[in-house]
Parts: C-alpha cells; sequence; structure tokens
C-alpha cells in the first residue's frame, strides 16, 4: 500500500471520545491512502482496549504501548514509525472532517509546499467559530512571505501554534532532525511549527474547515508538572531565537511577543487550578503571579494587553496583578460555569 500520510494520535485516558476520534480518521476519503498510528501513552482507563479493537480490523492502523511519557514523547515515537511522505498528527479527543486529508495531501502536492495547513473548529463558552488565518489560499508561500505576513501573525495570534490542522513533509521533519521536546508542558506543539517553518521552502493553505477542536475540562495526556513559570519564560526566549532565526527583527519579536507570553501565563494558571489541590495548587500558582520577569513583561505592556484581551483573560490578568490566586480561580470557575450552561443549552 502507497503511504500518502502517517497520523500519530497521541492517547492518554481518552475512553470517552477516542472511538469519535478514530471512526472519523476511518472515514477519511483517503483511509485506504493513510496509516494511523496510535501511541498508548500508559493510559490506565478502557482506551488501551479500544485501541486494539481498531488495529485488529484495520491493517494500517497500528497501536504502541509504552509507559507514561508525555505528549511529546508519544508523538516522537510516532514520527520514528512514520512512513508516509506527510506527517499528521490529531488528537484523542477531537475529530476530523471527511476530505481533511485529501485535501491537505492535494494542496500541498499541487503547491509544491512542505507544509499545508487548513482551518478549524473551536468551540467557546458562547458560540463556536471557525478559525481561518488571512493568508493567501492554493498557492505556494514562500520564505518571503513567512518572514513578511505568517510571521507577524503568529506572534500576535496563537490559533496557528497546533500541529492538527497541518500535513508536514516527512522529509523536511526526520532530515532535519525536528521533534518535539520531551517533558515540556506548554507551547510544544509551537516549537515544533516553528523549526519546521524555520527549515520549510513554502508552505500552503486552504480555509476549509477540516478538524474539530473538543473542548475538554481537565482533559491532557502529561501528568501535571510544577514548573510552570520557567517554561513560559523559556517559551519566551525560544520566541526570540526561534523567530529571529525567521529574519525577524529582536525588537519587533520583543514587543509583539507579549501577547503569547500572557496567554501562556494564563493557561498554565488555568492547568494549575484544574490539575493540582490544596498547597500543592496555591504553591504553583503564587510561583506563576509573584514570578518578577512574568510581571515585568505583563505589567510592562499593561495598557497594549488591556487593549486588546478578551474580558475572560482582562479579568485573570487584573486579578493576577493584584496577586489574588482567591481572584483568579473565582474568575476560572465563574468560566467553567458559562461553559457548562452553553454546553447544557446546546444539548437541548
Amino acid at each position: 500500500m502507497e503511504i500518502l500520510i502517517s497520523v500519530i494520535v497521541p492517547v492518554y485516558n481518552a475512553e470517552k471520545y477516542l472511538s469519535v476520534c478514530i471512526d472519523s480518521l476511518i472515514g477519511q476519503t483517503v483511509f485506504d491512502k493513510i496509516e494511523i498510528i496510535i501511541i498508548d501513552d500508559g493510559s490506565t482507563d478502557s482506551s488501551p482496549k479500544i485501541c486494539d479493537s481498531y488495529s485488529q480490523k484495520h491493517e494500517n492502523i497500528e497501536v504502541i504501548h509504552q509507559q507514561n511519557a508525555g505528549v511529546s514523547a508519544a508523538r516522537n515515537c510516532g514520527i520514528e514509525k512514520a512512513r508516509g511522505k506527510y506527517i499528521g498528527f490529531a488528537d484523542a479527543d477531537d475529530y476530523l472532517y471527511p476530505e481533511m486529508y485529501e485535501r491537505l495531501f492535494n494542496l500541498a502536492e499541487a503547491t509544491g509546499s512542505d507544509i499545508s495547513l487548513c482551518g478549524f473548529l473551536h468551540p467557546f463558552p458562547d458560540k463556536d467559530v471557525i478559525i481561518t488565518y488571512p493568508f493567501e489560499q492554493n498557492t505556494l508561500l514562500n520564505r518571503d512571505y513567512i518572514r513578511q505576513v505568517i510571521c507577524p501573525f503568529m506572534l500576535r495570534n496563537n490559533t496557528m501554534n497546533s500541529v492538527w490542522n497541518k500535513i508536514f513533509r516527512r522529509d523536511l521533519i526526520v532530515g532535519n532532525s525536528i521533534i518535539l521536546s520531551p517533558g515540556k508542558k506548554l507551547g510544544e506543539d509551537r516549537e515544533f511549527f516553528l523549526r519546521a517553518l524555520s527549515k520549510a521552502e513554502g508552505i500552503s493553505y486552504s480555509d476549509y474547515t477540516g478538524y474539530y477542536y473538543r473542548y475538554v475540562e481537565g482533559s491532557t495526556i502529561q501528568k501535571p508538572k510544577l514548573d510552570y513559570a520557567d517554561t513560559i519564560l523559556e517559551q519566551y526566549d525560544l520566541d526570540i531565537e526561534l523567530f529571529g532565526s525567521l529574519g525577524i527583527k529582536k525588537e519587533e519579536i520583543e514587543s509583539i511577543c507579549i501577547f503569547s507570553t500572557a496567554s501562556q501565563t494564563l493557561c498554565a494558571l488555568s492547568f494549575a487550578n484544574n490539575k493540582l489541590k490544596g498547597a500543592a495548587r496555591t504553591a504553583v500558582m503564587k510561583s506563576i503571579i509573584e514570578n518578577e520577569r512574568i510581571r515585568e513583561l505583563l505589567f510592562g505592556s499593561w495598557d497594549k494587553l488591556m487593549h486588546t484581551c478578551n474580558n475572560f483573560d482582562r479579568l485573570l490578568l487584573i486579578m493576577m496583578k493584584k496577586n489574588s490566586i482567591i481572584g483568579i480561580r473565582a474568575v476560572m470557575t465563574a468560566m467553567k460555569i458559562k461553559v457548562r450552561l452553553y454546553n447544557t443549552i446546546k444539548r437541548l
């Protein structure tokens, strides 16, 4: 069988939605020309049995069981096994629309691009939003376009970070030894994509909505870690390095990078709030909001953040500025209630 795309699916305790994800892969219009590599990352629920049941029915579905090592290690394992011309990724909570991989493959082949990407659907508390990008479509976007248009967009907007609405030419990934950083808690997708982007001769884009990102409260393939502040600052410094390698001036990167830093800080606070309890939760959240360098970066650009953030993020930043863990948790609780109400109303 000629393999066009190797699709890598990391799985950790995803029994609730796993079958929906795999069924959407089987439903791809090019299913007979893709391989699905499922990495069971030490699941303790029924996920391993679900994975094995699919591999027994389909010869192009392979399951690898490993001890829990995190999403990056799981995906890297899949990259090592991949045989397709292109590599794609899917998360076990999500699902894909039937033509996604056919469209991305044809787009990459027609344009000669190393990476092709599409839009996706993202659920928010009040509505589902289709995420698209302000790029030229169905044509090769060369390195000049990447530097002049795509990089500035990515510095201001975090909707392009994920790897699951894209395919990557395998030779680009393997030939440049690009992997996901093992053990990284935040920004592993962004780092992987930027490293691939820095080596790509060109990419291509279609606004076709190919992927559904499912918001699942508390969902993660990784065990909770504690050094979030270090990770956020590491990502900030990495952005300076990687965007610099793409030809962006350091001053421009620093002036815009504040938005992704704010987003990652709030994401880390949310993760700590959801995954930790008691004194451990308080200690981790305190280590984030009291970190001197993070405060210097965020509050040094306070007016800029206040003018661009949504209301939810604005409230969280205000509580952070006040060093109020109670305030941060109260805002997050209110948002959870809003999400649950929205999901309940949708089912009616």
